[in-house]
């Protein structure tokens, strides 16, 4: 842990060598007095709060969806504190706590599955905003612009439709008297179609946190994915100083100035922290306990066959 707080300063110090810190100053300062950040932690907590949705569909048993996006702010909150990803373990951790006839290798088995759909999503939101924004950029025909922005339109909306097809959202809510029994009768295929839907939500929550401080779609879509990316380094404690060095270096692209990247980069950084630490840290510590969990909270949500 020592050794990644370290390199991730080392980073950061690397980085104010070589940008104009007089006008980084001034831009995080302009982010503040324009009201910006707030939209931005409004967004940033939607996210979060989607993520525990999205398990609530897929690992159905006895913890109700609060409980759920709970312990995905959980998930998050040690991401921040530790390197190494160790955030991951806290979901199952809990989980076996509070009911301990639950099967670890099951948590874990619908953990993968979750992730191999935000990966599906993560595919269609990018695949789909690189063709929009960035293939029409190449000069090499006249044709590529328009057929690129068309491609990638279609794209992201026929792969939406396709999970909708699946699961026949008239039929299929018609047939719940409560929200908490959605979770029952799904298949397989159809906690897939779910997640990925929740999934590209989470993109589009994050987009357009990004949008209302930088203003430009363009911009917004490869500082996402870029800082997302290089966030997800498992051995940095919540990314830093990786996601700001890959938006310095996509500030050329994307006709920013390096300290304007680097502003950009840092106030959307800190907010995502931010987001999860005020509601992570009072559960963990304050209401359900870390590192021994208290008393199974109360729970309404009957246990299901997943």
């Amino acid at each position: 842990m020592l050794f990644s707080g370290i390199l991730a300063i080392a980073l950061i110090v690397l980085l104010f060598q070589r940008i104009d810190y007089d006008e980084f100053v001034r831009q995080m300062r302009n982010f503040w007095e324009a009201g910006q950040l707030p939209w931005l932690l409004a967004w940033s907590l939607i996210y979060a709060v989607l993520q525990g949705l999205r398990f609530f569909l897929i690992f159905p048993n006895r913890a109700n969806i609060w409980q759920h996006i709970g312990l995905n702010f959980c998930n998050h909150t040690v991401n921040i504190l530790l390197p190494g990803r160790a955030g991951e373990a806290v979901r199952p951790t809990y989980l076996k706590r509070w009911w301990p006839d639950l099967h670890l290798k099951e948590i874990i088995g619908w953990t993968l599955f979750e992730k191999i759909t935000e990966f599906s999503s993560m595919l269609i939101f990018v695949v789909g905003g690189g063709l929009i924004y960035f293939l029409p950029q190449i000069k090499l025909d006249q044709k590529i612009g328009p057929n690129a922005l068309i491609f990638g339109v279609a794209f992201i909306a026929i792969s939406i439709l396709l999970c909708l097809k699946r699961l026949q959202v008239k039929d299929y809510f018609s047939k719940q008297k409560h929200f908490s029994d959605i979770a029952g009768p799904l298949g397989k295929k159809e906690k897939f179609a779910w997640a990925v839907l929740i999934s590209t939500a989470t993109w589009m929550a994050n987009s357009l946190g990004i949008l209302a401080v930088v203003g430009d779609p363009k911009a917004a879509f490869a500082l996402l994915v870029s800082m997302t990316l290089a966030g997800a380094i498992p051995m940095l404690p919540a990314g830093l100083g990786a996601a700001q060095w890959a938006a310095v270096a996509l500030a050329g692209i994307i006709n920013l100035a390096e300290s304007e990247a680097l502003a950009y980069s840092s106030a959307i950084h800190l907010v995502w922290i931010f987001s999860r630490l005020i509601v992570g840290i009072p559960l963990m510590f304050f209401a359900w306990g870390w590192p021994e969990s208290k008393k199974p909270p109360d729970v309404s949500t009957p246990q299901l066959d997943s």
